[in-house]
């Protein structure tokens, strides 16, 4: 699990969690007060206090809570951190939603509504308004998702990389022997190198073009050859030649050497 959503995760809860104590937003003055909490707007006047409930901040609860949710449990792909995104902003779209109601609904000109059981008032004082922790908190969750996804959870320096992340950091830049040496060692793989080629059981992994000629004519017809280049691999199989992925060398390498993918750390949100 990446360090970088555990963070949002944690700011997410911090936000849930604080709307149980602080209201997203309030208007304030002596006698009157507006705030807006879990389930609504929260009115008092006195001693008298009235609840105007609302479903847009029960929604804006939910999406981020989903957005939270999203990374957790669909760490394959970068998209799973778009979708976070899309959710948290979604999230603060209904309590900026909340506070167009508020001005529309609960205010008429200068005066303020203090709802009753069988109509309303119209109160005229001084107000204040201000946001609270919750949205502030909110705020930040939409910016570390923002990172998140700008970066597929990359952007604090001091996470682990896994084995698999290094290996492939060493292959896209042509670091190939240092890559394909230090995922055999790490495994228990025995293997060997000669010129321009890493030899393990049933595999050949070639490092320069002048010896693809020879992988057409393998010595053993069970012999993968995988020729990797740049951001990109071939598979040489019974002479012939298919473009693959940096990730699917790394899998055909680990099935033919007769490792469990699931024995190393997984690459998260590619």
């Amino acid at each position: 699990m990446r360090t970088e959503v555990l963070v949002y995760t944690a700011i997410v809860s911090a936000f849930i969690l604080s709307l149980l104590f602080y209201p997203v937003f309030e208007v304030n003055s002596s006698i009157y007060s507006q705030e807006l909490e879990l389930f609504g707007f929260n009115i008092r006047f006195y001693d008298y206090s009235s609840t105007v409930f609302l479903p847009l901040p029960i929604a804006g609860v939910i999406y981020a809570l989903l957005s939270a949710i999203a990374p957790l449990i669909w760490r394959k792909t970068r998209y799973s951190l778009y979708l976070s995104t899309i959710l948290i902003l979604l999230s603060i779209s209904m309590f900026i939603s909340s506070y167009i109601y508020d001005e529309r609904y609960l205010f008429y000109y200068d005066y303020s509504v203090l709802p009753t059981y069988n109509g309303a008032f119209l109160i005229y004082f001084p107000k204040v308004f201000s946001f609270n922790l919750p949205f502030f908190i909110l705020i930040a969750s939409a910016v570390i998702s923002s990172l998140n996804s700008i970066t597929r959870a990359r952007w604090i320096p001091i996470s682990k990389m896994s084995l698999l992340e290094k290996v492939l950091h060493d292959l896209r830049y042509n670091e190939i022997e240092r890559g394909i040496v230090k995922l055999f060692t790490e495994l228990n793989v025995p293997y060997s190198i000669e010129e321009g080629v890493i030899s393990a059981p049933h595999l050949k992994i070639l490092k320069e073009n002048r010896k693809i000629k020879e992988a057409f004519f393998p010595r053993r017809f069970n012999t993968s050859v995988i020729f990797i280049q740049g951001n990109k691999a071939y598979k040489i199989d019974n002479g012939e030649l298919k473009e693959i992925s940096l990730l699917e060398a790394i899998k055909i390498i680990l099935e033919k050497v007769e490792i469990n993918e699931n024995k190393i750390e997984k690459e998260e949100y590619l």
